[in-house]
């Protein structure tokens, strides 16, 4: 657990069971005689989905490292899904992506992906 003033830009966090990437982080004052809060603008790893809070400066939160790892795209099965092999590790496994990348890419490509909790993201081809 860290306190959320203490995190930065581009640091991850899980808020209700998700995690997040920190897009941006400031303190803020309220009103004139009420203490500072921390406005926090929040990215979702896996949907894109943005959400922005205001918190104490001392609330605890969990921070996760989420790991971008390296691919290969063997196979689209759906609108949204792929079938990648991790070069690291060569396991196989179905991926979630989004249809724009989905378009760019063709089977063979190496692809960069994200992990967490056994879900696991498509984010960007690998030039």
């Amino acid at each position: 657990m860290a306190e959320i003033s203490k995190l930065g830009k581009g640091r991850c966090i899980v808020y209700n069971e998700k995690p997040y990437r920190i897009k941006d982080i400031r303190s803020v004052v309220i009103a004139k005689h009420s203490h500072a809060r921390t406005k926090v603008e929040l990215e979702d790893v896996f949907t894109g989905e943005h959400l922005s809070l205001n918190v104490p400066p001392h609330e605890n939160v969990k921070e996760v490292e989420i790991l971008r790892k390296r691919g290969q795209l063997i196979a689209k099965i759906g609108d949204n899904t792929v079938h990648v092999m991790d070069t690291f590790s060569f396991e196989t496994f179905d991926a979630g992506i989004d249809k724009e990348l989905l378009n760019e890419l063709t089977e063979g490509d190496e692809i960069i992906f994200v992990e967490y909790e056994g879900a696991k993201k498509v984010l960007d081809k690998k030039e």
